[in-house]
């Protein structure tokens, strides 16, 4: 947003540089991964209204209400994901407790209301209509998501994996030229054809130790070659 501002700048060199920045964040910004996003919604003092935000002053209103859609969509598919893992997992529970001849006649009492609720409401609709946190307040995200997994319990194992993914970054260069680090903490982003290239090469470079009889050998041969060469050599023809 700074850089955007800056775009503006009424200083014409500042103004010129941060033009050529944005065309460069442009260019990375639309291969981020998604689950960054996703991410973000997942924490409590941000939640999906962060990303809108972000989204609008990045792309405009239209494109960023068809991103929001996009992401929103990406959500219900992980929770969906999720749901019928579970599903599975209680018909195996099921399963079991009938064959031990144990059953319960209210049991499909029970999952006719889970059904109708999940029907008409579902777990991020609830998620997503409660009020923000305060953002300037610490707050263990995690720890949050185990204390109202009550209230969530499929969207809060989505959440407890997603969050716990580690978020790093390196310069590619660092980890893989062999001609020391040219790209900059901006220009971190590889093309994955790129990227395989340069382990593979790697590998082939370093994937093997050095052993001292190998040299030893070439010493061997280079002497056995100059022998022959000079036997050659003082043989009449």
């Amino acid at each position: 947003m700074r850089l955007m501002n800056a775009c503006e700048s009424v200083d014409s060199d500042i103004c010129r540089m941060a033009i050529a920045m944005k065309g460069k964040f442009d260019k990375y910004w639309e291969s981020y991964n998604t689950i960054l996003s996703i991410a973000v919604v997942f924490d409590p003092r941000y939640m999906l209204d962060s990303v809108k935000f972000c989204y609008e002053k990045l792309y405009g209103q239209a494109v960023a209400k068809t991103k929001c859609l996009e992401l929103r969509g990406k959500i219900c598919d992980l929770l969906k994901e999720y749901n019928d893992s579970t599903d599975q997992s209680s018909s195996l529970d099921e399963s079991i407790a009938e064959d031990i001849g144990y059953e319960d006649d209210m049991d499909e009492f029970d999952s006719f209301g889970e059904s109708q609720f999940l029907s008409d409401r579902t777990q991020l609709d609830e998620y997503l209509d409660c009020k923000r946190l305060n953002r300037k307040q610490p707050l263990d995200v995690l720890l949050w998501w185990k204390t109202n997994e009550s209230r969530f319990p499929e969207l809060a194992c989505v959440a407890r994996d997603v969050l716990s993914i580690p978020i790093t970054t390196v310069a590619s260069e660092s980890a893989f030229s062999m001609g020391g680090r040219v790209l900059s903490n901006l220009r971190s982003s590889l093309l994955p054809e790129n990227a395989e290239a340069l382990i593979t090469t790697r590998n082939w470079l370093y994937g093997f130790p050095s052993d001292d009889r190998d040299n030893g050998l070439e010493v061997e041969i280079s002497k056995a070659v100059g022998t022959s060469s000079m036997t050659s050599s003082s043989t009449p023809v």
